[in-house]
């Protein structure tokens, strides 16, 4: 087109669109999108599917941040206009028609109509009618689970058995590992609906085996886990309920114990993995004479601080306060049972301040905190120096402290929790919980910062989070967020500074926590938020659209080609972004999370009896993810 205007502005929405990709601010999202409506304007445009393929992902976007019905409508035109121009290309034909259908199977969500469902079927059986491609197995998938959705609507069982043979059809293309648990985990969920709706055993066979594979080879750590684990130990329940073989039993024992082994106390899905652990014990009991292993020496007060820990822990996902004051009560009563001197007050009270801080966070309860803070001191000042949970006492005392500060704006309380997260720091040298504790002194000094202005303060907060994250490297747990809020005080540091080496480390860090970041975590929005920001900043301070553009490049956007993981009943599509509130400007500070530490539970190894038991560390109100 040569470098007239429209090549230009065909320039500015491509900058506009990776930089959106990178944000959750609707106000990048909506400037792409202007810029997408001018750019197709014209009458000339290179790679004019391209562009309207991705223009569709941004409006699915507008609908997920909004709700509005005519974004999603828009979304399907413009990428149902992509397939037109692609008839030439059948892998492109059939990554529109893919698209597509996961669009229409969303709307069909929203507006319940069979119409627009059965339009969804015909576009996902396209995408996989197309010639062979690379993205078959996903394709099939997609199609799998539309089909599983118009078999729910219907009841036509028809349905259900295309869906069967398609997931079949799918493990057997399927590229990779990675690829073939998910088509696997599909195959086990639509075999087991059929069985249910058909009353035919034979298909359980090949459904158990099919589940056994997909948590053979789902990653370690992955996110589908517990999902293919649910269904796993759903199959053998089935199985051992209609034959009362003793080994299905013993296999379903051990499948919900790594069930809820592997489920944190806070996900909503561990009271009901315990309840189910709870009825196999019993089963097994009743079958083989051998009772579930426990601590019978366990007191009362035992039993109410990790109920405390658990109800506080279903109050952040609930926001039923019925739980929370439970919570504070059961505490309460715990610790007023341990007297001083008991090997267990320590644990007891870690427990009940939990609960209070979180009641203070969440409602803005200045006495609670304080007493959260109160109790967490003679949590520390009852466990003697050495013991392995003082540590973790402490770091939760200084966590209090600062959300403490955040309510009363009292500096003397960051002081404080600098103070006590040293003492963490020093007393956990060593031990595989020292990064956190580090992360935890870091995001504590990075307050004082912000507060004071003290530039050897920030230079301090600096280094212990460099060492954070350098120490953290092989932990999964936290490592994004301690690599978020290194980028947060790295940014810092540029604005005092000018200094270009600190904005580049800067950029790494934020760029490391977005890839370390589940795609259905939700602080990747946030993440991703930061390096959108920190590198908008790079490139209006420095003007290397090139550097901008590599920078972007090294975390490509599969463009309308995203799965959305939220199990077998929905269309795997774009994922939605969460909305930011007011727009912010185009390189807005990186928002921090040292503002939201974690507070930590007593960990089963730690103490011979004692139960994990504490949410994680509770979220002050306003911090972001």
């Amino acid at each position: 087109m040569g470098g007239g205007p429209a090549n230009g502005l065909a320039e500015r929405f491509w900058e506009a669109f990776h930089v959106a990709r990178h944000s959750a601010d609707p106000a990048s999202i909506e400037k792409a999108i202007d810029l997408g409506h001018a750019l197709l304007a014209g009458e000339d445009v290179a790679e004019r599917s391209s562009v309207l393929s991705n223009l569709g992902g941004l409006l699915q976007t507008c609908y997920h941040q909004t709700g509005d019905f005519e974004f999603l409508q828009e979304a399907v035109r413009k990428v149902t206009e992509a397939y037109l121009l692609a008839y030439e290309s059948p892998e492109d034909s059939a990554s529109y028609a893919n698209n597509i259908g996961m669009l229409l199977h969303t709307a069909f969500g929203q507006n319940q109509d069979r119409g627009t469902l059965a339009d969804a079927l015909d576009w996902s059986r396209t995408a996989v009618d197309e010639e062979p491609s690379t993205n078959k197995a996903f394709y099939l998938g997609n199609l799998v689970v539309a089909l599983r959705t118009a078999f729910t609507v219907t009841k036509d069982l028809a349905l259900l058995a295309e869906a069967v043979e398609h997931a079949r059809a799918a493990v057997e293309c399927s590229p990779d590992d990675v690829s073939t648990a998910g088509s696997l985990h599909f195959l086990a969920v639509v075999l087991r609906d059929w069985s249910h709706d058909t009353a035919e055993t034979g298909v359980v066979e090949e459904a158990v085996d099919a589940a056994r594979r997909a948590v053979e080879l789902t990653p370690a750590g992955s996110s589908d886990v517990l999902d293919r684990l649910k269904n796993l130990a759903y199959l053998l329940d089935d199985r051992y309920r209609a034959r009362g073989a003793r080994d299905d039993l013993s296999e379903l024992l051990r499948v919900r114990q790594t069930l809820v082994a592997h489920t944190p106390v806070t996900d909503p899905r561990h009271s009901q993995n315990l309840v189910e652990l709870s009825t196999t014990e019993r089963d097994w009991a009743a079958l083989s004479g051998v009772g579930p292993k426990s601590d019978r020496g366990w007191e009362r007060a035992d039993t109410q601080a990790e109920a405390c820990g658990r109800y506080a822990a279903e109050f952040e996902q609930t926001w039923d306060s019925a739980l929370l004051e439970r919570a504070i009560e059961l505490g309460r009563s715990a610790a007023a049972a341990t007297p001083a001197g008991h090997p267990r007050r320590g644990v007891r009270l870690d427990h009940f301040a939990t609960a209070l801080a979180t009641r203070g966070e969440a409602f803005g309860d200045h006495a609670a905190l304080a007493e959260a803070v109160m109790i967490e001191r003679e949590a520390v000042a009852c466990t003697s120096a050495g013991h392995p949970l003082r540590g973790q006492f402490m770091g939760n005392l200084a966590v209090n402290l600062h959300a403490l500060f955040h309510a009363t704006g009292d500096l003397a309380h960051v002081m404080d929790a600098i103070d006590v997260a040293r003492r963490a720091v020093e007393a956990t040298a060593g031990q595989g919980d020292h990064p956190r504790f580090l992360g935890i002194l870091a995001g504590v000094l990075h307050t004082r910062f912000r507060v004071t202005g003290e530039l050897q303060v920030l230079s301090e907060a600096v280094d212990h989070a460099r060492e954070s994250v350098r120490l953290g490297a092989s932990l999964v747990a936290g490592q994004g967020e301690r690599l978020s809020n290194l980028g947060a005080m790295l940014s810092d540091w540029f604005t005092r500074t000018g200094e270009t080496s600190v904005l580049d480390e800067a950029i790494d860090a934020h760029r490391a926590a977005t890839d370390v970041t589940a795609d259905d975590d939700p602080s990747r929005a946030v993440r991703l938020a930061n390096l959108g920001g920190v590198l908008g900043r790079a490139y209006e301070k420095f003007g290397d659209r090139n550097a901008l553009r590599d920078a972007i490049a090294a975390r490509p956007w599969p463009r309308l080609r995203r799965t959305a993981r939220t199990g077998p009943g929905t269309p795997r599509a774009w994922p939605p972004r969460s909305a930011t509130g007011a727009r912010t400007p185009s390189h807005p500070p990186s928002r921090d999370e040292s503002r939201r530490i974690r507070r930590s539970s007593p960990r089963r190894s730690a103490w011979p009896g004692a139960r994990r038991a504490g949410p994680s560390r509770t979220p002050i109100p306003g911090r972001v993810q």
